[in-house]
């Protein structure tokens, strides 16, 4: 399969890491946006407060930093963010590469919820001038990509 690997707009950073408990790479994003003493922004936990870094909580359809909200694969847990500034949906584990192309991983959806429950909830995305798209796990992918992953 050609592997096709996206420039990503100025500011944007990618790397891969092992991950211990995966077989595959784990991809990570820096956005030159942030300045030290900004406060931290979260979605939804999944598990006790006490076990996790203070921040201030995040949901479906609010807009943060020029970024908005849309559900991923697991509502409130699992957000995708849309970035005007730099044209890219920040996909977290709902849209993922690991070398079959962009998808929605049917087999890391909860009990109940189907790819296309989704793909319904991410398709008002396609109206966004979305240029890249950029997984947690697998290369960051282009518009075409995710037109084929939502289709």
């Amino acid at each position: 399969m050609l592997t096709i690997r996206a420039m990503l707009p100025e500011g944007v950073h990618h790397w891969t890491a092992k991950h211990p408990e995966w077989e595959g790479p784990v991809s990570a994003y820096a956005i030159d946006d942030a300045a030290l003493g900004f406060p931290v922004w979260a979605p939804a936990p999944d598990r006790p407060e006490d076990q996790l870094v203070p921040a201030t909580r995040y949901a479906i359809g609010d807009s943060l930093f020029g970024m908005e909200a849309y559900p991923g694969r697991e509502g409130e847990l699992d957000l995708v963010l849309w970035s005007e500034r730099i044209r890219a949906v920040i996909a977290g584990d709902t849209l993922i590469n690991l070398g079959n192309g962009l998808e929605i991983p049917a087999s890391w959806l909860p009990e109940g919820v189907t790819v296309e429950q989704v793909a319904t909830g991410l398709r008002p995305l396609l109206d966004k001038p979305v240029e890249f798209v950029l997984p947690t796990h697998g290369e960051p992918a282009d518009r075409a990509a995710l037109e084929r992953a939502l289709a």
